[in-house]
């Protein structure tokens, strides 16, 4: 199954051998919430252009951005697309999913059982 999901600045193209669309844009919608409420709490994780420190409690997808951006000597908004992509495609296969691809604006989650 093949798909399209719009919600702010992701325009994601999912493909997954197992997909609800409305669970998969309700969580992608709370991704983003979950970084809003962040960039809230720390506005400089949304502005930055060099990495940003966050603490160990923070959520799985704001350290998984910081990371990123740590590894490429970026802010950690420049991996934001990166993140959704993993966090959507992580999701799915939480779900049930066993073939996982979902590209956000170039950047991919790709979970494959062949090659």
């Amino acid at each position: 199954m093949k798909f399209r999901l719009d919600y702010k600045e992701s325009h994601l193209n999912i493909i997954a051998d197992k997909l609800e669309e409305k669970k998969c844009a309700d969580f992608l919608k709370s991704a983003y919430d979950i970084i809003d409420v962040y960039i809230k709490k720390n506005p400089f994780f949304g502005v930055s252009y060099e990495p940003v420190e966050v603490e160990s409690d923070a959520p799985e997808i704001v350290k998984s951005m910081s990371t990123a951006s740590k590894k490429c000597g970026v802010g950690p908004m420049a991996s934001v697309a990166g993140a959704i992509a993993q966090s959507v495609g992580k999701f799915l296969l939480e779900q049930g999913a066993c073939d996982v691809v979902v590209e956000n604006g170039g950047d991919i989650f790709l979970s494959l059982n062949e090659e």
